[in-house]
């Protein structure tokens, strides 16, 4: 018969609790020394209790306050560390620390700009908001009527701009106390990759897309027929690729259900969704919930996949391998036999889906990109500058003129902290391994259980790998005729162009389009 303990042991074995609790021990055995024992266990208690605190905030969601000790506490433990997965638990630690750091002195603030985002919008006899700006324009085929709210909104992107402002302020201040010299310096210890070098990632896929995606963006317009192209503005490009696939959600879960199940993976790993955050954008393309569902159900896979020992390992490594295999999941929308077979859906809503499904996807990533390059731009730069960039860049993504407002409340697009680098390696990441698993398994290979053990192996080490490193994983998952000594980087985006070229109809005859 076991002991109690052994009972215990048994019960929470495989649980995060006891894989924090085990590397726990591995940092302290590492941590002290034998010449400055005091110091050391000093040191460890503080990290002890970040690492508790942590485990708290990812686990319930609850706020929890962080000090300039602690990180000192957590820089001096990198400094000296010398085991590789004890020195990645410490360094993704302290990214996501300094992060807490710098937004817990904002979260007021945050939660009125968000009532502002939220906050009625008259047209009309309408009721709309900044949050449902795109949703609104996707739906107007009038380009006078998009252009009519495009303006109807710009008082409240003025409103908000104060609040941005005394945001970004707070941000620069708080990168001082953690002695880097600006914000594009603390997103760089927030995301722990070089944002410099996700800027030449976001130039690389602007490049590589350009040409497919103005091609498909010349037919959707002369398809359309309302507006000659040169007249094509920012507000009419949710309508252009507005989406074509309503799916109720009991029936689309069923779907993800029967296909979790085909891969041989454990339902029970979607038994709790992942949470996805409110779009802060205003001029993203509108998500569906379709979209969302798969989205937070390749998070939901993924965390439950993972056994590296620690906590960090799991949830506080590189995001835009998180955010890979949540864009894969979500990708099945653009898989022509998971979408007849799982979701019945036929010609010619199937081709029609798939042409604006694809070219959506290709150009969320290439906003992704343009923020990036605009967030690493602008420094250094006075505001007219910084409006100039912002034009260009988003005008370049979109492939439309600006018109001469449409920067003028730029600050509404800012992404401090850079996560837009996440979400734009992630869809690059995504594509590949699709790459590698179509190569493997074939275009259905989402039917085999062979395809989830290759998955399941990937998400065994949860965030611990970067991207990179995942990437080496897969032997350059996507880098076709590459050899040992190529010159194209891993992070390569012509995985993503060529796989939206094959879905798109070249050519599109207007009969196809329900314009």
């Amino acid at each position: 018969m076991r002991s109690n303990q052994s009972k215990a042991a048994h019960h929470h074995k495989g649980s995060h609790r006891l894989l924090w609790r085990a590397s726990l021990l591995v940092l302290t055995t590492h941590a002290c020394t034998t010449d400055r024992v005091p110091a050391s266990l000093e040191r460890q208690h503080t990290i002890n209790r970040v690492r508790t605190l942590s485990s708290s905030n990812i686990s319930n969601g609850r706020p929890v306050e962080f000090n300039l000790d602690q990180v000192a506490a957590l820089r001096a433990s990198i400094a000296t560390e010398k085991d590789p997965t004890s020195h990645k638990v410490l360094t993704f630690l302290h990214a996501f620390v300094n992060r807490q750091f710098v937004e817990q002195g904002t979260r007021d603030l945050e939660r009125d700009i968000q009532a502002l985002r939220t906050s009625p919008v008259g047209l009309d006899n309408l009721t709309l908001s900044l949050a449902n700006a795109t949703k609104f324009l996707a739906t107007q085929s009038d380009p006078k009527q998009r252009r009519r709210f495009a303006e109807a909104v710009s008082p409240s992107l003025a409103d908000l701009e104060p609040l941005l402002k005394i945001r970004d302020r707070h941000i620069a201040d708080r990168a001082r106390e953690l002695a880097l010299p600006d914000g594009l310096a603390l997103a760089g210890v927030v995301r722990n990759y070089d944002v410099r070098e996700a800027a030449n990632v976001a130039s690389a896929l602007l490049k590589t897309s350009d040409a497919l995606y103005l091609e498909s963006l010349r037919d959707l317009v002369r398809v359309d027929g309302t507006l000659p192209l040169e007249e094509v503005g920012r507000p009419d490009i949710p309508w252009l690729l507005r989406g074509t696939a309503n799916i109720e959600a009991d029936r689309l879960l069923a779907a993800v259900h029967a296909t979790v199940m085909l891969l041989d993976i454990p339902l029970t790993c979607l038994d709790r969704f992942v949470h996805l955050p409110e779009p802060i954008h205003p001029w993203d393309l509108p998500r569906s919930q379709t979209q969302d569902i798969l989205h937070a159900a390749g998070h939901s896979l993924h965390q439950c996949g993972c056994r590296a020992p620690a906590f960090e390992l799991c949830h506080l490594g590189d995001r835009s391998v998180a955010e890979a295999f949540a864009v894969l999941l979500e990708g099945l929308l653009t898989e022509p036999t998971w979408l007849q077979e799982q979701l019945g859906m036929e010609e010619p809503q199937l081709t029609i889906h798939l042409h604006q499904a694809a070219l959506a996807r290709l150009l969320t990533a290439r906003l992704h990109a343009a923020r990036v390059l605009d967030e690493v731009d602008r420094y250094g730069r006075n505001a007219a500058q910084a409006k100039k960039l912002y034009a260009a860049h988003m005008s370049r993504a979109l492939g439309v003129s600006f018109a001469p407002g449409d920067a003028e409340h730029y600050e509404n697009d800012r992404d401090p902290f850079i996560d837009s680098a996440d979400s734009l390696r992630g869809h690059i990441i995504a594509a590949q391994i699709q790459t590698e698993l179509i190569t493997r398994f074939g275009d259905s290979w989402w039917r085999l259980p062979a395809a989830g053990d290759f998955l399941k192996e990937l998400w065994l080490t949860g965030q611990r790998d970067t991207a990179e490193e995942l990437l080496a994983r897969l032997g350059d998952a996507g880098n076709d005729d590459i050899g040992e000594n190529h010159a194209q980087p891993i992070l390569n985006p012509e995985p993503l162009v060529r796989w939206t070229a094959t879905r798109l109809i070249r050519q599109v005859p207007a009969a196809t389009l329900p314009f």
